[in-house]
């Protein structure tokens, strides 16, 4: 099974993108003509692209790296954690093995030491959740148990394959998301200008207030395939809490998706200031897209003697 690392090309890719070329050419062909549609101009043009993008994407297998940050500086201490007893600790890691295709999903994590250069793994804190397409398991082996999870309840346990959300594809396999092209349209988003992100300029969008006042803002590569390279979303009280997601992205075999991203936690207090509370950087350590993989990856493997809980009953591996 090949891995696919930035830089290397495929010619079945790269003619889907050839394709996203030309529909964006022939969109500007189109509007250029005095036709109209629901969504124009520009908009357009960047939510086709995105559509191309989002369908160019079967499956996906990697590894990846997770460090969280509090910040424990005297003031937000003060102001956040002292009242909690035994608040997170202020640096944690953890490393996370996932992949999907289709809708079936598997994600394995464990924590590692971060007081110790190499990161070594934690004893017993690994953790396993997988979905094959009709039903999904959480099983901690260090424990004996495992829980059977019907898919209505997937999000409620943790188990959606949350790396799916740091590379923007958790929509492909979990129903409670949806793709960036949709989400673009249904939140009324439009073009306020162009930045630059990490050296890329992107196309500035934004969204007026949605039902609980809360507005986004995206910043779209037009350069990179139309990656994602940053994503705010502010709540309606000023004093609530709003996430910052910034994206570096590469080339893998022609698709680009984050190879590091960043998402940082503020709060802003009722005197105006604001400070980050929490950061969590991710780093891909090992992606291949669009590769066939097993059917037992997709299968939970108890041990025997694990105690199963399903929705109405319990069994015993032998």
């Amino acid at each position: 099974m090949r891995t696919w690392k930035p830089g290397e090309s495929r010619v079945a890719v790269c003619l889907v993108l050839t394709g996203a070329a030309l529909v964006i050419l022939c969109l500007s062909a189109f509007l250029c003509a005095g036709q109209t549609s629901s969504v124009e101009g520009e908009l357009e043009a960047i939510v086709k692209g995105l559509q191309l993008r989002e369908q160019s994407v079967d499956s996906a297998q990697g590894v990846f790296l997770v460090k969280s940050t509090l910040n424990m500086d005297p003031e937000v201490v003060s102001r956040l954690w002292a009242n909690i007893e035994k608040p997170s600790p202020p640096v944690a890691a953890e490393r996370f093995t996932w992949g999907f295709q289709g809708n079936r999903f598997r994600q394995e994590r464990v924590s590692l030491d971060v007081h110790q250069e190499e990161l070594p793994e934690i004893s017993r804190s690994l953790e396993i959740g997988v979905f094959d397409g009709e039903k999904g398991a959480i099983y901690k082996p260090a424990t004996g148990y495992a829980m059977e999870v019907e898919p209505s309840r997937l999000y409620e346990v943790g188990l959606n394959g949350s790396f799916g959300a740091w590379l923007n594809l958790a929509f492909k396999y979990y129903n409670a998301r949806i793709p960036l092209s949709r989400a673009l349209i249904e939140k009324g988003a439009v073009i306020v200008g162009t930045s630059v992100i990490n050296g890329v300029e992107c196309y500035h969008l934004t969204s007026p207030p949605d039902e609980w006042g809360a507005t986004y803002s995206w910043w779209i590569a037009p350069s990179q395939g139309f990656a994602l390279l940053k994503y705010e979303s502010t709540p309606d009280v000023p004093s609530q809490v709003r996430s910052v997601y910034e994206f570096k992205c590469a080339d893998y075999g022609g698709i680009w998706l984050p190879s590091e991203a960043t998402r940082t936690t503020l709060k802003r207090f009722a005197d105006g200031e604001e400070f980050w509370t929490r950061k969590a950087e991710m780093k891909v350590l090992r992606l291949q897209l669009n590769q066939p993989i097993e059917e037992d990856f997709f299968s939970p493997e108890f041990a025997s003697g694990t105690r199963v809980l399903g929705s109405v009953s319990e069994r015993v591996i032998e």
